[in-house]
């Protein structure tokens, strides 16, 4: 299932609920509150953001999965860093 862009209280959100589970971008406790939400680097080409967990992918990695991207989507625009949370309204993990 491809990921969504949803509104949300504080504006847009990448809505990426189980694939960042999966990943531990984001980690619950038994009672569903997160211990972890990772910092991440976002990436924008035409048609894909590239979501890159700082802590657990290293430099040299993260430059490679830029170029790859870029090389196949012709495309690379501004980064940003950000986080993942948890959106109430929405029920699910934005970003």
């Amino acid at each position: 299932m491809a990921n969504s862009i949803k509104q949300s209280a504080g504006g847009l959100a990448l809505q990426i609920t189980t694939e960042a589970r999966e990943t531990a971008m984001v980690v619950e406790d038994n009672d569903g509150a997160a211990t972890r939400r990772a910092e991440v680097y976002v990436y924008g080409f035409d048609d894909l953001l590239l979501l890159i967990d700082s802590e657990n992918v290293a430099v040299s990695d993260r430059a490679e999965l830029v170029t790859a991207a870029a090389q196949d989507t012709g495309s690379i625009y501004h980064s940003i860093t950000s986080s993942c949370c948890i959106q109430p309204s929405l029920g699910a993990t934005g970003l």
